[in-house]
Protein backbone atom coordinates (compact mmCIF):
# COMPACT_ATOMS: atom_id res chain seq x y z
CA UNK A 1 0.00 0.00 0.00
CA UNK A 2 1.55 3.53 -0.87
CA UNK A 3 2.30 6.14 1.44
CA UNK A 4 -0.30 9.09 0.69
CA UNK A 5 1.87 12.35 0.44
CA UNK A 6 1.19 16.06 0.78
CA UNK A 7 3.50 18.74 -0.28
CA UNK A 8 3.39 21.58 1.13
CA UNK A 9 5.78 24.81 -0.51
CA UNK A 10 6.42 24.67 -4.25
CA UNK A 11 9.03 27.44 -4.39
CA UNK A 12 12.98 26.84 -4.56
CA UNK A 13 12.81 22.99 -3.35
CA UNK A 14 9.31 21.33 -3.84
CA UNK A 15 9.67 20.67 -7.22
CA UNK A 16 12.18 18.13 -6.64
CA UNK A 17 10.42 16.90 -3.63
CA UNK A 18 7.41 16.63 -6.29
CA UNK A 19 9.42 14.64 -8.52
CA UNK A 20 11.04 12.14 -6.34
CA UNK A 21 8.09 11.41 -4.62
CA UNK A 22 6.08 10.52 -7.70
CA UNK A 23 8.93 8.07 -9.27
CA UNK A 24 9.21 5.80 -5.69
CA UNK A 25 6.96 3.22 -6.32
CA UNK A 26 5.81 3.61 -3.19
CA UNK A 27 4.48 6.98 -2.61
CA UNK A 28 1.61 8.66 -3.94
CA UNK A 29 1.37 12.17 -4.19
CA UNK A 30 -2.32 13.96 -3.55
CA UNK A 31 -2.14 17.44 -2.81
CA UNK A 32 -0.04 20.21 -4.01
CA UNK A 33 0.07 23.64 -1.68
CA UNK A 34 1.83 27.14 -2.15
CA UNK A 35 0.47 30.79 -0.97
CA UNK A 36 1.98 31.54 -4.35
CA UNK A 37 -0.67 31.19 -7.48
CA UNK A 38 2.70 31.40 -9.71
CA UNK A 39 3.97 28.31 -8.00
CA UNK A 40 0.37 26.49 -8.04
CA UNK A 41 0.22 27.32 -11.95
CA UNK A 42 3.70 26.13 -12.86
CA UNK A 43 3.10 23.00 -11.05
CA UNK A 44 -0.31 22.62 -12.67
CA UNK A 45 0.89 22.57 -16.46
CA UNK A 46 3.45 19.71 -15.10
CA UNK A 47 1.31 17.90 -12.53
CA UNK A 48 -2.65 18.58 -13.85
CA UNK A 49 -3.57 15.79 -11.95
CA UNK A 50 -3.02 16.19 -8.86
CA UNK A 51 -4.58 18.60 -5.97
CA UNK A 52 -3.86 22.00 -5.67
CA UNK A 53 -4.77 24.48 -2.48
CA UNK A 54 -3.07 27.78 -1.40
CA UNK A 55 -4.28 26.58 2.62
CA UNK A 56 -1.97 23.57 3.70
CA UNK A 57 -5.09 22.88 6.27
CA UNK A 58 -7.13 21.22 3.60
CA UNK A 59 -4.17 18.76 3.25
CA UNK A 60 -3.97 18.58 7.02
CA UNK A 61 -7.81 17.75 7.34
CA UNK A 62 -7.46 14.91 4.44
CA UNK A 63 -7.32 11.82 6.36
CA UNK A 64 -6.06 9.61 3.68
CA UNK A 65 -2.60 11.73 3.97
CA UNK A 66 0.06 10.14 5.80
CA UNK A 67 2.59 11.85 4.81
CA UNK A 68 3.08 15.85 4.18
CA UNK A 69 6.45 17.37 3.28
CA UNK A 70 7.15 20.99 4.39
CA UNK A 71 9.46 23.07 2.07
CA UNK A 72 7.70 26.68 2.85
CA UNK A 73 10.12 29.08 4.72
CA UNK A 74 12.43 28.17 7.55
CA UNK A 75 10.50 30.51 10.04
CA UNK A 76 6.61 28.69 8.89
CA UNK A 77 8.09 25.20 9.44
CA UNK A 78 6.84 24.78 13.41
CA UNK A 79 3.57 26.15 13.37
CA UNK A 80 3.16 23.84 9.98
CA UNK A 81 4.86 20.76 11.38
CA UNK A 82 2.96 21.05 14.43
CA UNK A 83 -0.70 21.24 12.89
CA UNK A 84 0.40 18.03 10.73
CA UNK A 85 2.00 16.30 13.99
CA UNK A 86 -1.33 16.83 15.86
CA UNK A 87 -3.30 15.54 12.59
CA UNK A 88 -1.98 12.40 12.83
CA UNK A 89 0.93 13.12 9.80
CA UNK A 90 4.02 11.99 9.67
CA UNK A 91 6.19 15.06 8.52
CA UNK A 92 9.23 15.69 7.08
CA UNK A 93 10.97 18.77 6.85
CA UNK A 94 12.99 20.78 4.31
CA UNK A 95 16.45 22.35 6.37
CA UNK A 96 16.73 24.03 8.83
CA UNK A 97 14.26 22.14 10.97
CA UNK A 98 13.19 24.80 12.86
CA UNK A 99 15.09 28.43 13.72
CA UNK A 100 14.61 28.23 17.42
CA UNK A 101 16.34 24.81 18.91
CA UNK A 102 12.96 24.52 21.72
CA UNK A 103 10.53 24.52 18.58
CA UNK A 104 12.51 21.66 17.34
CA UNK A 105 12.30 19.94 20.59
CA UNK A 106 8.82 20.72 21.09
CA UNK A 107 7.85 18.85 17.65
CA UNK A 108 9.90 15.69 18.36
CA UNK A 109 8.28 15.55 21.58
CA UNK A 110 4.90 15.41 19.71
CA UNK A 111 6.23 12.67 17.29
CA UNK A 112 7.68 10.38 20.20
CA UNK A 113 3.97 11.21 21.87
CA UNK A 114 2.12 9.85 18.60
CA UNK A 115 4.61 7.16 16.90
CA UNK A 116 4.77 9.80 14.03
CA UNK A 117 7.69 9.90 11.77
CA UNK A 118 9.59 13.67 12.08
CA UNK A 119 11.94 14.22 9.74
CA UNK A 120 14.66 17.04 8.49
CA UNK A 121 16.36 17.02 5.17
CA UNK A 122 19.93 16.68 5.17
CA UNK A 123 20.48 15.92 1.24
CA UNK A 124 24.09 15.43 1.38
CA UNK A 125 24.13 12.42 3.58
CA UNK A 126 22.63 10.30 1.18
CA UNK A 127 25.07 11.53 -1.48
CA UNK A 128 27.35 9.03 -2.81
CA UNK A 129 30.52 11.11 -2.49
CA UNK A 130 29.26 12.19 1.22
CA UNK A 131 28.73 8.29 1.90
CA UNK A 132 32.02 7.08 0.05
CA UNK A 133 33.84 9.49 2.70
CA UNK A 134 32.38 8.42 5.78
CA UNK A 135 33.26 4.53 4.99
CA UNK A 136 36.71 5.58 3.68
CA UNK A 137 37.51 7.07 7.11
CA UNK A 138 36.32 4.48 9.08
CA UNK A 139 37.90 1.63 7.58
CA UNK A 140 41.06 3.74 8.59
CA UNK A 141 42.14 5.04 5.48
CA UNK A 142 42.35 8.81 6.05
CA UNK A 143 44.56 8.30 9.54
CA UNK A 144 43.95 10.07 12.28
CA UNK A 145 41.11 13.36 10.65
CA UNK A 146 42.97 16.54 11.03
CA UNK A 147 41.09 19.17 9.51
CA UNK A 148 38.03 19.95 7.19
CA UNK A 149 37.42 23.08 4.90
CA UNK A 150 34.73 23.96 3.24
CA UNK A 151 33.27 26.35 0.66
CA UNK A 152 29.71 27.23 -0.26
CA UNK A 153 29.17 30.36 -2.11
CA UNK A 154 27.03 31.35 -4.71
CA UNK A 155 25.51 34.59 -6.40
CA UNK A 156 21.89 34.17 -4.23
CA UNK A 157 20.13 32.46 -3.41
CA UNK A 158 19.18 35.88 -1.09
CA UNK A 159 16.77 34.63 1.83
CA UNK A 160 14.13 36.65 3.72
CA UNK A 161 14.06 35.37 6.85
CA UNK A 162 17.34 33.47 7.58
CA UNK A 163 20.76 34.51 6.82
CA UNK A 164 23.54 32.42 5.37
CA UNK A 165 24.38 30.49 7.95
CA UNK A 166 20.76 28.99 8.48
CA UNK A 167 20.84 28.58 4.77
CA UNK A 168 24.17 27.04 4.11
CA UNK A 169 25.97 25.58 7.02
CA UNK A 170 23.66 22.87 8.11
CA UNK A 171 25.12 20.72 5.42
CA UNK A 172 28.74 21.01 6.73
CA UNK A 173 27.57 20.41 10.37
CA UNK A 174 25.60 17.03 9.38
CA UNK A 175 28.34 15.76 6.86
CA UNK A 176 31.06 16.69 9.56
CA UNK A 177 29.14 14.61 12.03
CA UNK A 178 27.84 11.44 9.82
CA UNK A 179 31.72 11.19 8.68
CA UNK A 180 33.56 11.53 11.99
CA UNK A 181 31.20 11.37 14.47
CA UNK A 182 32.96 14.19 16.61
CA UNK A 183 31.58 16.80 19.28
CA UNK A 184 31.79 20.04 18.86
CA UNK A 185 33.95 21.93 22.11
CA UNK A 186 34.01 25.52 20.32
CA UNK A 187 32.10 27.59 17.63
CA UNK A 188 33.21 31.14 16.70
CA UNK A 189 31.77 32.97 13.86
CA UNK A 190 31.78 36.11 11.41
CA UNK A 191 29.33 37.60 9.79
CA UNK A 192 28.22 40.40 7.22
CA UNK A 193 25.37 41.88 5.64
CA UNK A 194 26.30 44.20 2.42
CA UNK A 195 22.37 44.28 1.10
CA UNK A 196 20.21 43.37 3.78
CA UNK A 197 19.64 45.52 7.22
CA UNK A 198 19.29 42.48 8.57
CA UNK A 199 20.44 39.49 6.94
CA UNK A 200 23.86 38.10 6.68
CA UNK A 201 25.07 37.29 3.42
CA UNK A 202 28.48 35.95 4.08
CA UNK A 203 30.18 34.47 7.53
CA UNK A 204 32.90 32.48 8.69
CA UNK A 205 32.96 29.90 10.76
CA UNK A 206 35.52 27.49 12.83
CA UNK A 207 34.70 24.91 14.80
CA UNK A 208 36.94 22.66 17.21
CA UNK A 209 36.07 19.58 17.76
CA UNK A 210 37.01 16.58 20.14
CA UNK A 211 40.77 15.50 19.31
CA UNK A 212 41.82 18.67 18.07
CA UNK A 213 39.94 18.02 14.47
CA UNK A 214 38.84 22.07 13.48
CA UNK A 215 36.55 22.69 10.88
CA UNK A 216 36.59 25.99 8.44
CA UNK A 217 33.59 26.87 6.70
CA UNK A 218 32.94 29.85 4.75
CA UNK A 219 29.12 30.61 3.43
CA UNK A 220 28.70 33.39 1.08
CA UNK A 221 25.29 34.53 -1.28
CA UNK A 222 27.61 37.40 -2.75
CA UNK A 223 30.13 35.38 -5.26
CA UNK A 224 30.38 35.42 -8.68
CA UNK A 225 30.87 31.93 -9.10
CA UNK A 226 29.28 28.78 -7.37
CA UNK A 227 31.32 26.80 -5.29
CA UNK A 228 31.20 23.50 -3.52
CA UNK A 229 34.09 22.30 -2.32
CA UNK A 230 35.53 20.42 0.97
CA UNK A 231 38.91 19.56 1.64
CA UNK A 232 39.43 17.12 4.38
CA UNK A 233 43.16 16.70 5.55
CA UNK A 234 44.49 13.19 7.80
CA UNK A 235 47.40 11.87 8.92
CA UNK A 236 47.39 9.51 5.94
CA UNK A 237 45.41 10.61 2.91
CA UNK A 238 43.75 13.81 1.92
CA UNK A 239 40.32 14.10 0.70
CA UNK A 240 39.14 17.03 -2.00
CA UNK A 241 35.10 17.18 -2.80
CA UNK A 242 33.91 19.44 -5.43
CA UNK A 243 30.20 18.64 -6.05
CA UNK A 244 30.17 20.47 -9.07
CA UNK A 245 32.02 18.65 -10.68
CA UNK A 246 29.71 16.19 -12.61
CA UNK A 247 32.29 13.06 -12.48
CA UNK A 248 34.99 13.21 -10.42
CA UNK A 249 33.35 14.88 -7.45
CA UNK A 250 36.16 12.66 -5.03
CA UNK A 251 39.58 12.99 -5.66
CA UNK A 252 41.97 11.31 -2.94
CA UNK A 253 45.79 12.29 -2.26
CA UNK A 254 48.42 9.97 -0.75
CA UNK A 255 49.92 13.33 0.28
CA UNK A 256 51.18 14.39 4.18
CA UNK A 257 53.66 15.16 6.51
CA UNK A 258 55.55 13.17 8.29
CA UNK A 259 57.71 13.25 11.27
CA UNK A 260 58.71 9.59 12.39
CA UNK A 261 62.37 9.58 13.30
CA UNK A 262 64.82 12.03 15.57
CA UNK A 263 66.27 13.83 12.58
CA UNK A 264 62.41 15.32 11.08
CA UNK A 265 60.95 17.86 13.29
CA UNK A 266 58.46 20.42 12.62
CA UNK A 267 61.31 22.67 11.09
CA UNK A 268 62.39 20.19 9.02
CA UNK A 269 59.50 17.71 7.97
CA UNK A 270 59.73 15.12 5.29
CA UNK A 271 56.32 15.70 2.51
CA UNK A 272 54.75 12.57 1.52
CA UNK A 273 53.59 13.11 -2.36
CA UNK A 274 52.31 9.63 -3.75
CA UNK A 275 49.22 8.91 -6.17
CA UNK A 276 45.73 10.45 -6.23
CA UNK A 277 42.65 7.84 -6.46
CA UNK A 278 39.06 9.09 -8.30
CA UNK A 279 37.08 6.57 -6.81
CA UNK A 280 33.76 5.86 -8.77
CA UNK A 281 30.48 6.74 -7.12
CA UNK A 282 26.82 5.68 -7.13
CA UNK A 283 24.63 8.46 -8.93
CA UNK A 284 21.88 8.26 -7.55
CA UNK A 285 19.74 11.49 -6.77
CA UNK A 286 19.99 12.25 -3.24
CA UNK A 287 16.54 13.31 -2.70
CA UNK A 288 15.27 9.94 -3.71
CA UNK A 289 17.31 8.27 -1.59
CA UNK A 290 16.50 10.35 1.24
CA UNK A 291 13.17 9.68 0.83
CA UNK A 292 13.50 6.05 0.24
CA UNK A 293 14.88 6.30 4.19
CA UNK A 294 11.58 8.02 4.94
CA UNK A 295 9.25 5.17 3.35
CA UNK A 296 11.35 2.46 4.71
CA UNK A 297 11.51 4.33 8.43
CA UNK A 298 7.58 4.73 8.90
CA UNK A 299 7.09 0.86 7.45
CA UNK A 300 9.08 -0.25 10.39
CA UNK A 301 7.86 -1.52 12.87
CA UNK A 302 9.26 0.98 15.51
CA UNK A 303 9.95 4.63 14.52
CA UNK A 304 14.00 5.50 14.46
CA UNK A 305 14.43 9.78 15.49
CA UNK A 306 18.10 9.69 14.89
CA UNK A 307 17.39 11.99 11.59
CA UNK A 308 15.84 14.25 14.55
CA UNK A 309 18.09 14.05 17.04
CA UNK A 310 20.84 15.40 14.32
CA UNK A 311 18.92 18.06 13.20
CA UNK A 312 18.69 19.29 16.52
CA UNK A 313 22.14 19.32 17.43
CA UNK A 314 22.68 21.18 13.88
CA UNK A 315 20.48 23.81 15.39
CA UNK A 316 22.02 24.05 18.66
CA UNK A 317 25.33 24.72 17.18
Amino acid sequence: MKLQVGIIGLGYWGPNFIRNFIRHKKTEVQWLCDISEKSLEKTRKQYPYLKQTKEYEKILDDKSIDLVMIATPPNTHYAIAKAALKKNKHVMLAKPMTTILQESIDLLYIAKKNNLLLYGDLTYLHTGAVNFIKNFHHKGNIGQPLYYDSTRSNLGLIQKDVNVIWDLAPHDLAIIDHCFKLEPRKIFATASKHYSTSIEEMAHITITYDTNFIAHIHVSWLSPIKLRTILIGGTKKMITYNDIEPDEKIKIYDKGVDLTTEDITYMKPVYRSGNALIPRLPNEEAIFSEINEVVKTISSKGISYTNAHLNIKIIEM
